[in-house]
């Protein structure tokens, strides 16, 4: 097998995404290669296989770089970049394999030129438009094309590594949950029942598809997507699996959406679809999609067609559009590039309708209620039972909260429970066999959320389990506490980027040398995944904010010793302009209210402003 290191000439890398090519952040069964590889569990990630006598590579971002140090065996070096800037990427490569370093990343020494002979990648994880980089970059630093291997390969490599490999790292080999699945596991894990978003339902039945279809080049006669998001939007559609193959509650959210691809035939009314197979079999799958799409024919095709060059020309007309954002790259030399054009459903999607308002509203109230209460039990069964738990046994409680509520579907993703030197992984997976028992006087950090049927939740606490907090901590969570209250509290115009909001939200803590290593916030899918949407709160987003997009914003503070994370979803909304000299001004709504922590607040650092919006926001929690 090519992953094999053996079979790497040297000179040659090998580039595996943590993902497939549609771009949603959670891998499916289907594309955990470097998963199984690495054990590395984090959704941002990309794994650079190197030939014998050199490391393999990990690409990631800051979220998600403490837990990379800690689950990687010692053979891998990590790069901390974010995965899609391969201008830097690339010339690190080079500089590992001729074990020099670059003494400026952004610029490539023509000297490490000999050192990277070729670039090869699965054209079935990449987009279009990744693979267009890509070769532009093969062919500037290697002189040589791209190199691709079909899914075929990677289906067989997968199957292969999961045999060879039994568990994902040294410190999880104990953890049932964490074990390698089989294709029969997966297949198992994956039988879901399909039903229909009811708040995106009357929204769709009036005609998102025919709106979409309006959007598409001139002259085209169809529309080809790989997106399940693309798809769960214009349809309302949405999966959920029965249950996951280890018996627990810690499933991803990517199992909420199918299918794997779709084809829009307008002139004739057919849909067809490619379905994995355990979703395919999906009892009414066709009785329910017909529910909103109406007068559409909805025909089946076996999902291993979707991967055959062959067997997808066929069912592909001459003029099919596309978005080479969402479309793998062995796709290209069957599209015409005339109708490639980039689809608003990103967008259109990111901006709720008055019923989803409604729901998602209704939805962040049941869960602020059942998780406000949560903390409650556990802080009074810790300072006055004198009730021990650890990391495990909390998020066991914390994600029970909500199964008698009949709205209630499954976790939106593993939620995360952190103390000690825990607290400093952003993205914690919370494990058995490594879990910290939470001790007296110490922080507790919970992030977690919901699908329900009407909605879905994110929200982070951070809690202190004790009487007498470090000053220290009580500064931390202050400085974290304001800049959640200035965005929260913001007015700003309606040319306002993530990015300003990202900068407008970090202000009070810069002030004081204080930062975090994540965005301020992103965009919330309603039963799709949960991090979904066209404006993401970080430094590289350039997209505006519009009224009806669901937010979340999430401030953090880390240290060795603890991890400090508010968490609130919020909606932007128009402000009544009470001066009538500005129009439009936009705000947030928050939608989600359980207590801040009071004994770690000092109230000398919070301006008169911030004391009364804390006023009002307390008093509605405990409502």
């Amino acid at each position: 097998m090519y992953w094999d290191k053996k079979n790497l000439t040297e000179g040659h890398a090998l580039i595996i995404k943590g993902s497939g090519p549609h771009g949603f952040e959670q891998a499916s069964p289907y594309f955990r290669l470097r998963h199984v590889l690495t054990g590395f569990y984090g959704t941002a990630g990309t794994l650079i296989l190197t030939p014998p006598n050199h490391k393999d590579i990990l690409v990631t971002d800051s979220r998600y770089s403490e837990e990379a140090k800690h689950l990687l065996p010692p053979h891998y070096l990590l790069i901390e970049e974010r995965e899609d800037n391969w201008d830097i990427i690339i010339p690190a490569i080079i500089a590992h394999l001729s074990e020099k370093t670059v003494s400026d990343k952004n610029t490539a020494d023509n000297s490490f030129l000999p050192s990277l002979k070729g670039l090869a990648i699965c054209d079935a994880q990449h987009s279009i438009q990744e693979y267009s980089i890509l070769q532009k970059l093969s062919i500037r630093y290697c002189n040589s094309e791209l190199k691709c291997l079909s899914y075929k390969w990677y289906a067989k490599t997968l199957a292969s590594s999961i045999t060879r490999y039994t568990t994902l790292s040294k410190n999880q080999n104990k953890d049932k949950s964490t074990q390698h699945l089989s294709e029969t596991q997966q297949a198992q894990a994956s039988q879901s029942r399909s039903w229909l978003f009811e708040p995106s339902k009357a929204t769709t039945k009036a005609g998102r598809i025919q709106t979409f279809i309006q959007s598409i080049p001139k002259g085209a006669t169809a529309y080809l997507s790989f997106s399940p998001f693309e798809f769960a939007y214009l349809t309302a559609f949405r999966v959920t699996p029965t249950h996951t193959a280890d018996g627990s509650n810690q499933s991803n959210s990517h199992t909420m959406l199918a299918p794997l691809a779709f084809l829009l035939l307008p002139k004739t009314k057919t849909i067809l679809l490619w379905i994995p197979p355990s979703i395919a079999t999906t009892p009414q799958l066709t009785t329910t999609l017909q529910d909103t799409l109406q007068e559409w024919t909805i025909t089946q095709k076996p999902y291993e067609n979707v991967f055959e060059h062959s067997l997808l020309k066929k069912e592909l007309p001459a003029t099919c559009a596309y978005d080479p954002s969402l479309i793998p790259a062995y796709c290209q030399s069957l599209l015409d590039e005339h109708f490639s054009f980039f689809s608003p459903i990103k967008h259109d999607s990111s901006i709720l309708s008055p019923d989803e308002i409604t729901g998602v509203r209704n939805a962040s109230l049941r869960e602020s209620k059942s998780l406000t209460r949560a903390c409650a039990e556990y802080k009074y069964a810790c300072m006055h039972e004198g009730k021990i738990l650890d990391e495990y046994q909390l998020c066991m409680h914390i994600d029970s909260r909500n199964k008698t509520d009949p709205q209630y579907i499954m976790p939106s993703f593993a939620s995360i429970v952190t103390t000690g030197t825990h607290g400093n992984m952003i993205h914690h997976r919370v494990s058995k066999s490594t879990a910290f028992t939470i001790k007296q006087e110490s922080v507790v950090l919970i992030d977690t959320g919901s699908h329900f049927k009407d909605g879905s939740t994110d929200i982070t606490r951070t809690l202190y389990i004790g009487k007498a907090p470090d000053p220290k901590l009580i500064h931390d969570y202050t400085m974290v506490l304001k800049s959640h209250i200035a965005l929260c509290t913001a007015h700003f115009s309606p040319r306002s980027s993530g990015a300003f909001l990202d900068t407008l939200c970090r202000a009070p803590m810069i002030k004081h040398n204080m930062d975090y290593p994540h965005g301020t916030g992103h965009g919330i899918g309603l039963c799709t995944d949960v991090h979904w949407g066209a404006v993401f709160l970080h430094k590289d987003c350039d997209v505006y904010v519009e009224p009806g997009m669901l937010l979340s914003i999430e401030p953090g503070y880390y240290t060795d010793s603890y991890g400090i994370r508010l968490e609130n979803m919020a909606l932007v909304i128009e402000l009544p302009d009470i001066t009538k000299k500005e129009k439009n001004t936009l705000g947030f709504e928050v939608l989600s209210y359980v207590p801040f922590e009071d004994t770690l607040i000092d109230n000398t650092l919070l301006t008169d402003q911030e004391k009364t919006w804390l006023a009002w926001y307390q008093a509605k929690s405990y409502k």
